[in-house]
């Protein structure tokens, strides 16, 4: 694929033309169960997926709706994975494609899956809603801050339905936390502690690897500074690496620091001043925090009259609780909460209290919001604002110094060296512009 010129969406579209009739030639092979069968609706009533990204988080989709495509820059994941949906979901005919423009252009797809490495979230979902297509974006939402801002607000004008792939959000016992903690069932909130897992680092590399056949290495990086190959970028070990990600603060931080910020009612906010520090790798390829402590200073509400101070760590246990003057409540995945007293953990809420979003599942809740156009649980403005902390966390660290952050203006006021950081805008190689 040629890598210059601006990619503009007059081009995206004038090629999205060009590709309807290539895609209508090579249809979607329907089984009787397009008719039909218990518990699953007729194919009048589904929605229709294309996979951008061949990996593990995919799978979730594979038996919520039909997937009528499969895009991946490794040929040979692609291809496989077509062929196990195929396979395994009694469907035929999913077409496999190496561009996901291509996908984005048919017609005949009504949403897409984003499940690549998480550089690429925000060009993708910016493309996928400019073509008419709604938006599942696996987490965390963003590689650097101004992207998600440009994301978020093209995503309301569009009115594009996006979930993020928070689902955490669509877990009862996180829900049931936040609840506890919103309607004043703890008393005011004096600390949140977080706990995430930590990062990981790699020895120099030596000499640069041949690009593997059949991975579009070129792809791959998108609008990342173009490197040398090492297998040790791509795939999972993507993650540490600043070009790409925010290593485990933003990997865990997106899953811990947005349910702490629910359980606050600062899930459209965030902090205003963030200090910490972290151990940086200064050789090799991963170049992420492999351990870190931050805190983030939240203003006063109602529930912390004071204000109250998040702290996050490795150092921690794997979750989040929030302590309170009146009692305490821990959550973490598939353990029961941990309340004090413990008679919380059985409270029921009554009607005038504050219920929160629920959804029992989060897939089939992105499927449920294709089709009745209402908000997601987990809407692109709230991912966004979940690793803003990740990235403002990175700056105070890598600064060695306190920062102050305005989440109105989502900058560091009066702060020229940390507005310069790479975490709140960075220049990207074309045509990936967004």
């Amino acid at each position: 694929m040629a890598n210059s010129g601006r990619l503009t969406r007059r081009g995206f579209i004038r090629k999205a033309a060009m590709t309807a009739t290539a895609a209508v030639a090579a249809p979607y092979m329907l089984t009787s169960r397009a008719l039909g069968a218990p518990g699953v609706p007729p194919a009048s009533e589904r929605v229709t997926l294309g996979i951008l990204g061949a990996g593990s988080r995919a799978g979730n989709f594979y038996g919520c709706s039909p997937i009528l495509a499969v895009c991946d820059v490794d040929r040979g994941r692609r291809q496989a994975t077509a062929k196990h949906i195929e396979a395994s979901h009694g469907t035929a005919g999913i077409k496999d494609y190496n561009d996901f423009r291509d996908v984005l252009a048919r017609p005949d797809i009504d949403a897409v899956i984003i499940a690549a490495p998480d550089h690429w979230h925000c060009q993708m979902s910016a493309m996928a809603a400019l073509a008419g297509k709604d938006v599942y974006c696996e987490k965390p939402l963003t590689a650097y801050i101004k992207e998600g801002r440009r994301l978020s607000d093209l995503i309301a004008r569009q009115a594009t339905v996006f979930q993020t792939g928070s689902q955490q959000r669509s877990d009862d016992l996180f829900r049931q936390a936040c609840e506890l903690v919103r309607n004043g069932y703890i008393g005011q909130v004096k600390k949140v502690i977080v706990g995430i897992l930590p990062g990981k680092s790699m020895p120099a590399p030596g000499a640069p690897e041949a690009v593997p056949d059949g991975f579009d290495y070129d792809m791959w990086l998108g609008p990342a500074p173009r490197v040398p190959y090492y297998k040790e970028r791509c795939v999972y070990n993507f993650r540490f690496n600043l070009d790409y990600a925010a290593g485990k603060i933003s990997d865990w931080g997106a899953h811990h620091l947005d349910i702490a910020q629910w359980g606050l009612g600062f899930e459209r906010s965030g902090p205003v001043e963030v200090q910490g520090r972290g151990t940086f790798p200064t050789e090799g390829i991963f170049n992420c925090a492999t351990d870190f402590t931050f805190e983030c200073k939240y203003p006063a509400r109602p529930l912390f009259p004071d204000g109250v101070t998040l702290y996050c760590s490795d150092k921690y246990r794997l979750g989040i609780e929030w302590q309170g003057s009146e009692g305490s409540v821990f959550v973490t995945r598939d353990t029961p909460l941990e309340t004090t007293p413990s008679s919380l953990r059985m409270l029921k809420l009554k009607p005038n209290d504050i219920h929160l979003y629920s959804s029992k599942d989060h897939w089939f809740n992105f499927i449920d919001c294709v089709k009745t156009r209402k908000e997601t649980a987990a809407p692109a403005e709230i991912a966004h604002r979940t690793v803003t902390i990740c990235h403002v966390a990175n700056v105070a660290m890598l600064l060695g110094r306190p920062v102050k952050w305005d989440p109105q203006t989502e900058t560091f006021p009066g702060d020229a060296q940390a507005n310069s950081m790479p975490m709140l805008d960075r220049s990207r190689r074309e045509p990936w512009t967004f």
